[in-house]
């Protein structure tokens, strides 16, 4: 019979399976604390700052629902956060490498009207994350964490030596919201804009 989801056996198992601690197949992976009887926590913040990013999200991905269990989703948060941090700052050098290229950032429309292309996070923004949390149920934690820590980002505009930027794919991610403070949800105050 198979372990029940989230017991330690079944955390035992899915740690020796993942070969989380980066041994090779086959190699003892985890030891059972016998005291509690658990698995240890996952290393997925080590491993990812190490460089091993595809494996730690692969194995984040294999978990499905089960990253949200204690003990799991913490450190997946972790991953998260780090994650979060790292495009804040790749976010802010592109900014500024387009800036000093004379890149125009605009609105997505014919006025093509200036506009702030990061706008980081706001005091309330991780009260944003809960309500979205909890107004649309399970949210990827990989959003969560870039509302609460990267914030807006709109990179649409043009550039003087382009003559069309139709066919450019600009990231534009706006899950905070702090473009159109006037259509918060009502639990929301106006202060997160």
């Amino acid at each position: 019979m198979a372990a029940a989801v989230g017991s330690p056996d079944w955390i035992a198992s899915l740690v020796r399976t993942l070969s989380i601690s980066g041994q090779p197949s086959g190699a003892a992976h985890v030891q059972m604390r016998q005291d509690v009887g658990m698995a240890p926590p996952p290393d997925w913040l080590d491993r990812y700052r190490a460089g091993q990013r595809d494996q730690v999200w692969h194995e984040l991905r294999q978990l499905g629902g089960a990253v949200r269990e204690p003990g799991l989703r913490e450190e997946a948060l972790l991953v998260c956060d780090e994650m979060a941090r790292r495009v804040r700052h790749n976010v802010e050098v592109i900014i500024g490498r387009l800036s000093d290229a004379e890149y125009r950032f605009h609105s997505n429309d014919d006025a093509q009207d200036p506009v702030t292309p990061h706008v980081p996070p706001a005091a309330g923004a991780a009260a944003h994350a809960d309500w979205l949390a909890g107004r649309f149920g399970p949210v990827p934690m990989t959003l969560l964490s870039w509302v609460r820590l990267v914030g807006d980002v709109w990179l649409v505009g043009t550039h003087p030596q382009w003559a069309e930027s139709a066919s450019a794919d600009p990231l534009v991610i706006e899950a905070e919201g702090s473009r159109y403070p006037g259509e918060r949800p009502p639990s929301q105050p106006s202060s997160l804009a």
